[in-house]
């Protein structure tokens, strides 16, 4: 399990990262609603097993939905995906409050 600490959120909220083109950064990637659903719950801090539970499946399977997601985005961890996801505008900023 691994969560996300507060004062990474809070530097993620900032509007000061540099704002990429989204059809350069995700170009063919089709994300379904489960995976925006896991983007707004990781950049919510939320644990493997609070995803697992949430998505009513085994954190093995979990786990390889994350590492799915984060082929798709390119990006190799769930700091790297909602870093990503905030700067090209898939996640909000109230998508990061509890």
């Amino acid at each position: 399990e691994a969560v996300i600490p507060f004062s990474l959120l809070k530097e993620l909220r900032k509007d000061t990262f540099k704002v990429l083109d989204p059809e350069e950064v995700v170009q063919n990637v089709a994300l379904g609603e489960k995976d925006l659903l896991l983007l707004r719950e990781l950049a919510k801090g939320k644990s493997n097993r609070e995803l697992a539970e949430l998505l009513i499946m085994s954190q093995r399977s979990l786990e390889y939905a994350l590492t799915r997601l984060f082929q798709k985005l390119k990006v190799r961890s769930r700091i790297e995906a909602v870093h990503k996801a905030k700067q090209v505008g898939i996640l909000l900023d109230e998508d990061f409050l509890n």
